[in-house]
């Protein structure tokens, strides 16, 4: 009995010494006030930033609105610039015309004989140019080809491009004119070769005159001497082109010679 006594006794006393510390908790824990001095209001809550709710932002495009100019400071409206005119298309081959009535020579330089002339207006082919550029070439005398005559080109107006035209050579010039007496015999002796053209002296005449061009007016550069042939070429307008020997030709009526069966 006396130790039921005593727990209970032990559990009124534990009780007690809780409560004081309780008390005591709370009385340490208030504000220490000085007397004299107002207590201060201590607030225990945490300090936490305001919370700012996110407002959206409005983006406003300034948009120009047109303002009526007068017309008395109106700029002139742009006048359009016409388009310069396609330039006409030159020839593919040059080609001369002539201004007046123009002397053709058979070499490029005026100490060539004169070949023919050419009347206003005429339209020729270009074929050629000589070295110093200030002669071109042009086909012989007659609508159809033939040798180079020369035409100066001072006399003439050129249509074309002419940058891809050959040189060609000028013929050679004799020193000085030639006399009948003075032109030289030309023609092979002996048999002439098989299947080719050869042209032969009749043999009924004296020597066959031999011209720079197919024509008598051309230079007279040689003569085909009786008994004698030369190989034939060409023939152009009843003229035939013949090898006189290495890079050397002129040109022999055909209506003075013998021409073989190749001709």
């Amino acid at each position: 009995m006396n130790h039921v006594i005593r727990d209970f006794t032990g559990i009124i006393g534990a009780f007690v010494a809780w409560w004081a510390l309780v008390v005591l908790t709370a009385c340490l824990s208030g504000p220490l006030i000085v007397e004299g001095e107002a207590p201060t209001p201590v607030d225990t809550a945490v300090l936490l930033p305001p919370i700012v709710a996110a407002t959206p932002t409005l983006v406003v495009t300034a948009t120009a609105v047109p303002t009526a100019v007068p017309s008395s400071t109106m700029p002139p409206a742009a006048t359009p610039t016409p388009m310069p005119p396609s330039p006409t298309p030159l020839p593919a081959d040059p080609r001369l015309i002539t201004q007046g009535e123009t002397a053709v020579h058979i070499g490029p330089g005026l100490e060539y004989e004169l070949s023919h002339f050419l009347g206003p207006g005429t339209t020729a082919p270009i074929l050629g140019r000589n070295v110093a550029g200030d002669w071109w070439a042009i086909h012989g005398p007659g609508d159809g080809p033939g040798p180079h005559s020369w035409v100066a080109a001072a006399d003439v107006i050129v249509e074309g491009h002419t940058g891809h035209l050959p040189i060609l050579p000028a013929p050679i010039l004799p020193p000085t004119p030639v006399g009948a007496h003075d032109v030289p015999l030309v023609g092979e002796t002996g048999s002439p070769p098989s299947e080719r053209c050869i042209i032969s002296h009749p043999g009924l005449t004296g020597p066959v005159n031999v011209h720079l061009g197919p024509g008598a007016q051309f230079a007279l550069i040689a003569r085909l001497d009786v008994n004698r042939w030369a190989e034939g070429i060409q023939e152009q307008v009843n003229w035939y082109e013949i090898r006189l020997g290495p890079g050397q030709v002129g040109w022999i009526l055909v209506t003075a010679v013998a021409l073989n069966e190749f001709c």
